[in-house]
């Protein structure tokens, strides 16, 4: 799920990282709204909550509202050198960083339930840690699918979802004119065939699993307080562990499957060098090797009086 890059990966594979990661994003933006009393998976509110608290002379509170801004792109920037860096090590790329997102969220829980109350400066570090948590994710699923998949904010999901249905009805519109309505029909269930269905799905993927993951955190929020946090940190434990088995599996059938193809091609090397190392005795005599009789009679003729024809000449087998 995590070893292949961009137009390698299959759609089950974008899917898959989109639905756990979608899920975690939602529970931490929206139980992170009860916990420090902000969203904190996106920039857009961020931003523009400096204008307008800038607008109200409120430089503290814009300054405060900056620092998550540049909280999420530094959150962005230091899983991009994680990548690289594990790239140039030759280390599994992505677990890395995802398991220090999953680390952020755990500390997060930690600080937030033990330190309560406390200082304006503390929810603050909070709350930018959360930030930072969600710029790597993002970065992260956006180098990973080459920027097909997304999973911290919807109104970039929501566009591709209005799009894409624009493109299927037009679709579905042309190819059907000239057809009745039992070929509109059979187009209609073909529809999955199209590419922009496949897009279309994975987009729907996202959105519901933000979604879900919006709905189920404030819910356990408000029954288990800070805790809610260590639920998003073990979906990403669990799916980078997922991804360590399937890819030692994966090189353990690769492993099996190379030790067998080449104990195959040993066997016919041996065979084929046997077969050359045959004593020339032991192989079938050809039509050439043969004596003929005429041949035999031929010699035996020729012997001259009174010697011994040899066995050989006479065609007998001692």
């Amino acid at each position: 799920m995590l070893s292949q890059e961009g137009k390698k990966r299959s759609f089950g594979a974008n899917a898959g990282l989109a639905i756990v990661l979608a899920i975690v994003a939602g529970i931490v933006n929206a139980a992170g709204f009860f916990a420090v009393g902000t969203y904190t998976s996106h920039v857009t509110g961020s931003v523009s909550m400096v204008g307008d608290e800038l607008a109200q002379g409120n430089t503290h509170l814009a300054g405060a509202a900056f620092v998550l801004v540049v909280s999420f792109i530094a959150g962005a920037m230091s899983a991009s050198l994680f990548v690289e860096g594990a790239k140039l090590l030759g280390r599994a790329r992505y677990a890395a960083a995802l398991i220090t997102e999953a680390s952020i969220l755990t500390a997060f829980t930690l600080v937030s339930a033990l330190w309560d109350p406390r200082p304006s400066w503390v929810d603050l570090i909070l709350t930018g840690s959360l930030c930072f948590a969600m710029g790597m994710q993002n970065a992260l699923v956006t180098r990973i699918s080459d920027a097909v998949v997304r999973t911290t904010h919807l109104t970039g999901m929501a566009t591709d979802i209005g799009i894409e249905l624009g493109h299927l009805i037009f679709w579905l519109r042309e190819e059907g004119r000239s057809k009745g309505l039992l070929g509109r029909l059979v187009l209609l269930l073909g529809v999955w065939r199209n590419p922009e269905f496949g897009k279309l799905m994975l987009h729907l993927t996202i959105f519901s699993g933000f979604g879900v993951g919006a709905i189920v955190g404030p819910i356990l929020y408000l029954r288990h307080s800070h805790l809610t946090m260590l639920l998003p940190g073990l979906l990403i434990v669990g799916l980078v562990v997922f991804d360590l088995v399937g890819t030692l599996r994966a090189k353990e059938r690769a492993a099996r499957l190379a030790a067998a193809t080449s104990a195959r091609t040993n066997d016919v090397a041996l065979a084929e060098a046997a077969a050359e190392d045959l004593p020339r005795e032991a192989m079938p005599a050809t039509a050439e090797a043969r004596p003929s009789a005429r041949s035999l009679e031929g010699a035996a003729a020729g012997a001259a009086p009174g010697e011994p024809v040899c066995a050989e000449a006479r065609g007998e087998v001692i």
